[in-house]
């Protein structure tokens, strides 16, 4: 299942990695995101292995242990309570499924930091108001990144929740990171 799908995409990498005898969910909150991904999807040769739900992170509509892997692709920053969340994408996960987050981080280099922060601050707004007239959508990216817990106690929020063999890889210097952790049998 990919949790927050939005436009689809990872939706669609998921089925071709899963190929036409599995099954993929996508699922989001915004109808209209849901929209976006079912054109997304029209012409894909695997739509027919993949699912559109709308529904919300926090409290899926799924039974407990029903799916094998769960993603979700830059929707932890966005959700109102990310531990319950995280809860819940483990409730649906069978024993020994993982769970695979992809977010924006907190790049570690000292000077690359500043310089991000700075690219984050100024740059994308004004980009966004150049090519979409919407400056606020791009200055609600910067402050969601500067709010978001580091890679580190996302880490251990992870643990907390009951996922094991956590690991956290950091891309590009730290500017975003996936977590992966395993349910563990009961």
């Amino acid at each position: 299942m990919d949790v927050c799908c939005g436009t689809g995409m990872i939706t669609k990498d998921l089925a071709r990695k899963v190929g036409p005898r599995g099954n993929v969910v996508g699922l989001d909150l915004s109808p209209e995101m849901l929209a976006v991904a079912e054109k997304n999807l029209a012409d894909f040769e695997l739509k027919s292995i993949i699912q559109l739900v709308n529904g919300n992170a926090m409290a899926l509509p799924f039974p407990d242990n029903s799916f094998d892997r769960v993603i979700i692709g830059y929707g932890l920053r966005n959700v109102t309570d990310m531990r319950q969340a995280l809860r819940e994408l483990y409730r649906v996960l069978k024993p020994e499924g993982k769970a695979v987050s992809l977010e924006l981080a907190k790049p570690y280099p000292p000077i690359f930091n500043k310089l991000y922060y700075l690219y984050m601050a100024r740059i994308v707004p004004l980009t966004g108001l150049i090519f979409t007239s919407n400056k606020e959508a791009y200055l609600y990216l910067h402050d969601s990144v500067l709010t978001y817990p580091h890679q580190y106690e996302v880490t251990h929020i992870f643990e907390q929740i009951g996922f094991e063999e956590v690991n956290c890889f950091e891309l590009s210097w730290g500017i975003a990171a996936v977590h992966v952790g395993t349910k563990p049998y009961s």
